[in-house]
Formats: structure tokens, C-alpha cells, sequence
């Protein structure tokens, strides 16, 4: 099982769309509520890859409400 996720891999998972679940992360960003060790881009840059630890995914699931897929 995979530590770090992208967003598509980590949306995945939590039965969202990639493109839902990026626009939340930029969203947390930029209300400073985001977590640089749980998730970051890759490159550090707007359009660069979002990147995100299992762990991390599985705070923001539970403050969003959102079922975690096992697997």
C-alpha cells in the first residue's frame, strides 16, 4: 500500500472526482488550513502535481465527511 497518493489515486479513494478533489486541496491552501507535510505540490507550483500522505487523506475524509475506501 502506497504512503503518498496523488490526487487522482487519493480521490480514488474517497469516491470523489480528481478534479473535485484538487480544488479542495487548493481551497485548503489558500485558507491556510493545509498541512505541508500531508500534502504539497510536485513541482512546488501551481500546475504542478498534487501529491498527498494516506494518513493526511484519512484527517481530511473525516472533517469533510467523506466514506474512506479500504483497500
Amino acid at each position: 500500500m502506497k504512503n503518498e497518493l496523488t490526487a487522482a489515486e487519493a480521490a480514488e479513494i474517497v469516491g470523489k472526482s480528481a478534479k473535485h478533489f484538487r480544488a479542495t486541496l487548493r481551497v485548503m491552501k489558500a485558507d491556510g488550513d493545509l498541512d505541508p507535510e500531508g500534502a504539497w505540490q510536485e513541482p512546488a507550483k501551481a500546475n504542478g502535481i498534487w501529491k498527498i500522505r494516506r494518513v493526511y487523506l484519512t484527517v481530511i475524509a473525516a472533517d469533510r465527511g467523506w466514506t474512506v475506501e479500504q483497500g
